[in-house]
């Protein structure tokens, strides 16, 4: 073989390695860092079971509401990627991206209380955190501390 071969060769396999653990590296994130993969192992089938039909119901609702937010992004980014900054236009724009931000907040926070409010006293209070978070703005992958963790859950002379 020669020794161009062999160098090509070896840069194939060194890339192969490399792909192998960024595609392993992003499924681990993915897979631990979904929200409520806990929650759902600590609550009963009974109630995943209603958890899991009252958001198939609740897919309709949400759908137009994805589809606002999508075009409020977009014309956010226009008036971004402007020659001229347009103050007025930007805040217009952020304005409504944060409405329909608010809307779909609410209705999802109408669609937990349709379930919750089904479930047994020890299912809900095996959510309360999770739902608390959620409330409170906290992203999808993010990992979730647990109580005590929390920088606001330590005195202020820390």
């Amino acid at each position: 073989m020669s020794r161009g071969l062999k160098i090509i060769f070896t840069l194939s396999v060194l890339l192969n390695i490399l792909l192998i653990g960024a595609g392993l590296g992003w499924h681990h994130k993915r897979s631990h860092h979904w929200p409520g993969k806990d929650v759902r192992s600590e609550i009963s089938e009974e109630s995943r079971a209603v958890m899991k039909q009252n958001f198939k119901n609740a897919k309709a609702q949400y759908k137009p509401i994805f589809e606002e937010m999508r075009e409020d992004k977009k014309a956010v980014q226009a008036v971004l990627e402007a020659d001229e900054f347009d103050e007025a236009a930007y805040d217009s724009a952020v304005d409504e991206l944060l409405s329909t931000r608010d809307k779909l907040s609410r209705t999802m926070s109408g669609q937990a209380k349709n379930f919750l409010r089904d479930l047994p006293p020890e299912d809900r209070k095996a959510m309360a955190e999770h739902m608390v978070q959620k409330m409170s703005g906290h992203g999808h992958y993010k990992k979730h501390k647990k109580p005590g963790e929390r920088k606001l859950d330590k005195p202020s002379g820390e």
